[in-house]
């Protein structure tokens, strides 16, 4: 019973939230494009009549209907760049309006269909509508990465080579990255497409400098000291266990009080936990040195075999920081005690 109550609870739920939001779709607070009027009924109730707004009106047709007509995500980012300062509209808050169907005097129910509204006067007419959502449907991937595109920043935050401060990011223009920039020095400045392809060049000729066999020694000498420390603990533990053990069968008899001899067995036991850990510990460096080794084999054979993405993670890992100068960059290394030295390139021009 109490199960039949909760689904009908839950079912009863979704049923409001579903004619909420049918009643927000009818009936907006408020809408571009739009002047809202509420006349009071006879009988007490309000009705909500929406307007066309004829400061706004015009725009969102020349709006629709320059989007219906698009052939290519340039063309896309035009109209949107466009129309966020004539309609003073985020590119996000331009794609919601386009998505609108309120703009035709209709709303789409929860069937999909699109049904008329009575105290809505249109602004678009409904083929013109889904022209759009048409167009819409077609560019959706190319307009999400174009907008995603913008917003992207750059792998490591770089900082001014004048006054060491971090750049401050600016969004860029839909399809293309931003800019890092400094409020005080204009010149030191740099786009994050630039800075990803600096970014990648120079840590491609570190990465041909990088001394992995170095890395590989100094990792396997200091598995090597763990496990001589393991390896003598667990002689001192084998040692000490046996110790034990006979001075227990000697002192201890059958008969004698339990406490006593369960006092000794947990120390028994205890011996026998420290011994169990330290095998463990001691197979698990040994497997440790064998996966060094495959490790080093796998790097030298990979560095020069790495995707964009790889080299992006690497690069966060290596880079400790970038400093951004009015024609050059400087990027500083971690690990530096492991790169040959020679003229590696850490300082690049700006293209």
């Amino acid at each position: 019973m109490e199960t039949w109550y909760g689904l009908s609870a839950q079912f009863e739920g979704r049923r409001i939230s579903t004619r909420l939001s049918d009643a927000r779709k009818r009936n907006p607070p408020s809408m571009i494009g739009f002047k809202k009027k509420v006349i009071k009924q006879e009988n007490g109730q309000t009705q909500r009549f929406y307007t066309p707004d004829p400061d706004k009106k015009d725009e969102l047709i020349n709006l629709f209907t320059e989007f219906a007509n698009v052939e290519s995500r340039d063309q896309i980012f035009n109209i949107l760049m466009k129309y966020k300062a004539l309609l003073d509209r985020k590119e996000f808050r331009l794609l919601d309006i386009l998505r609108t169907p309120f703009l035709t005097a209709h709303y789409e129910g929860t069937d999909g269909a699109y049904h008329k509204l009575s105290n809505v006067e249109p602004i678009i007419p409904l083929e013109l509508f889904k022209k759009v959502q048409t167009k819409l449907d077609e560019f959706e991937h190319g307009i999400n990465h174009g907008i995603s595109l913008s917003y992207k920043t750059a792998i490591k935050t770089p900082i001014c080579g004048k006054c060491q401060k971090e750049l401050k990011f600016k969004k860029g223009q839909i399809g293309e990255t931003g800019i890092y920039y400094c409020s005080k020095h204009k010149k030191y400045s740099i786009s994050v497409i630039d800075l990803h392809e600096i970014i990648i060049e120079s840590l491609k000729l570190e990465l041909c400098k990088i001394k992995v066999e170095s890395i590989q020694k100094i990792t396997q000498n200091a598995i090597t000291k763990q496990i001589k420390y393991f390896q003598k603990d667990l002689v001192e533990n084998y040692s000490q266990l046996e110790s034990f053990c006979i001075k227990f069968s000697q002192q201890h008899k059958p008969t004698d009080d339990s406490r006593s001899v369960n006092k000794a067995m947990n120390k028994i036991h205890n011996f026998k936990d420290r011994l169990a850990s330290s095998e463990t510990q001691l197979s698990s460096l040994q497997n440790l040195k064998e996966e060094v080794n495959a490790l080093y084999r796998f790097v030298t054979f990979m560095l020069t075999r790495l995707t964009e993405q790889e080299h992006f993670e690497l690069a966060d890992l290596l880079i400790a920081g970038i400093g951004v100068h009015a024609d050059y960059i400087v990027i500083h290394y971690y690990f530096n005690d492991f790169f040959e030295e020679g003229d590696v390139r850490k300082n690049v021009p700006v293209k």
